[in-house]
Parts: C-alpha cells; structure tokens; sequence
C-alpha cells in the first residue's frame, strides 16, 4: 500500500470514527447536537426581532419619516444578527468539540460483529413485543368499553333510585314497615290482578 493509499484509508477511517461518534451522540441525547445549536441561535434572532419591532414602533411615534426609520431599523437589525453569527459560531464550534462529544481517552464499546443469527433473534424477539403491546392494547380497550358500560347501568340505576325515592319518604309517612315485604307484596297482588285479568278477556272472547 502506497503513501497514499495509507493517507486516504486513515482519512475514510478516521471519517467512520466520527460518524459513528455522532450516532451514538444523537442516540444519547435524542436529538442533533447541531439542531440544538441551531434552535439557540433562531431563538435568539426571535428575540431580535421582536426587539427591533418594539424599537420601529417607539422610533415612528417620535419621528414622522418613516424611510429614516426604516433604514435605522435595518442597520440596526443587521448590526445584532452579525453579533448573533459572530458570537454564535464561536458557540457551535465550542460546544460541538467541548459538550457534544466523546472524548479520544474514552472507549466507546460499540460491537459491530453482529451475525445473521444473533439479527433474526432480535427480529423475533421485536416481532413478539409488537404483539404484546398490540394484545394490551386490545385488552385495554376492552376494558374501556366495559367501563364505559358499567358507568352507563350506574347511572341509569341513580336514575331509578331517585324515581322510587319517594317510596321511602311516602312509606315513613304513612308508617308503612318493613317496606321491602310490603313492595313484595304488592307486586305480588299486580301480579295476580294481572293474570286475573287475562284470563277474563281470554273467556270473554
């Protein structure tokens, strides 16, 4: 192998170190460590504009030329979006080398020999949670609609306990006791009443 070839095989190498470096980074973290940079820095021009409008504001109520306003408005806002870019860069580069990274001196253990069986076992074993968390779900919503349907006889059962309410108050008024013998008794006479009754329109026709 050539010089080189040498130098580029230690550059693709070196290439894939990095990469890898920054998968497990974004893997860590759950997000780019450039994204998150770059939200800083948008928030931050948010935060310019909105200053530079409540300055446009107050300028044009004291001042009448709106085209003076405008261009100091303008230079203004160039004037901050160059802090932003200056400081900002020094930023990225400083929390991109210093924050977002893994250190040389740090072993990072990362097993790529992964053969074809060890590979259909964790597709198995995925496939087996997928229907594990597919049967909870089923259950779960199972047991909402049971719910729901416990809830629904509740209500209809607090219904009707304050329709027959008032048979406690009228029997307390009339002294009738025990009540629960005297409503079965009841039903028992409109039962009879009942087939009685039946049984003459049957003979009548």
């Amino acid at each position: 192998m050539s010089k080189q070839e040498k130098r580029q095989h230690s550059q693709i190498t070196c290439l894939n170190d990095i990469a890898i470096k920054n998968e497990i980074i974004t893997e860590h973290f759950g997000f780019l460590p450039i994204s998150f940079v770059d939200d800083i820095v948008n928030s931050i021009n948010e935060l310019i504009y909105l200053i530079i409008a409540g300055i446009e504001s107050f300028v044009n109520s004291e001042l009448k030329n709106k085209e003076e306003v405008e261009l100091g408005t303008h230079q203004v806002e160039t004037l901050l979006e160059n802090l932003v870019d200056k400081y900002f860069e020094k930023f990225e580069i400083y929390a991109l080398q210093n924050i977002f990274t893994i250190r040389e001196n740090v072993t990072v253990g990362v097993n790529f020999d992964v053969d074809e069986n060890m590979d259909e076992g964790v597709d198995k074993e995925i496939e087996l949670l997928r229907k594990k968390i597919m049967a909870a779900k089923a259950f779960n919503l199972k047991l909402k609609k049971q719910l729901a349907k416990d809830e629904s006889r509740i209500e209809k059962l607090k219904r009707l306990e304050n329709k027959i309410s008032f048979l406690r108050t009228q029997a307390k008024a009339h002294n009738v006791s025990p009540l629960p013998d005297t409503l079965r008794f009841i039903s028992d006479q409109l039962m009879a009443i009942t087939k009685v009754y039946n049984n003459l329109n049957e003979s009548t026709w």
